[in-house]
């Protein structure tokens, strides 16, 4: 991940009110998705990580292996990348898609 990316990044945590999905999980997790542009971008946040992944939210499929880095450089692991999927399905689904595809 770039600093442009990382700069883009922060603009859209910044952002309020956030667009998207927001959720509060407990009182220490919650996280959001959000559509960008036309749909073939998306960005997720947990907590204060985020990153930038592919999908598209008009045909409902989400491209698993674009999930790879958080924005403070870290790997995203296989266990939050399983967490993150879900989510963004569900996202894909409370905006009306009937099925979500998950390409490998």
């Amino acid at each position: 991940m770039d600093q442009d990316e990382r700069d883009f990044i922060e603009r859209i945590k910044k952002e309020e009110p956030s667009r998207g999905l927001r959720v509060r999980v407990s009182d220490s997790e919650e996280y959001r998705v959000t559509a960008l542009g036309r749909g073939e971008m998306g960005f997720y946040q947990q907590n204060d990580r985020a990153l930038l992944f592919e999908f598209s939210a008009g045909f409902g499929f989400i491209v698993k292996r674009s999930i790879r880095r958080w924005d403070d450089g870290k790997k995203v692991t296989d266990a939050e990348r399983e967490v993150i999927v879900q989510r963004i399905a569900d996202y894909l689904k409370a905006g009306g898609a009937q099925y979500v595809e998950v390409i490998e």
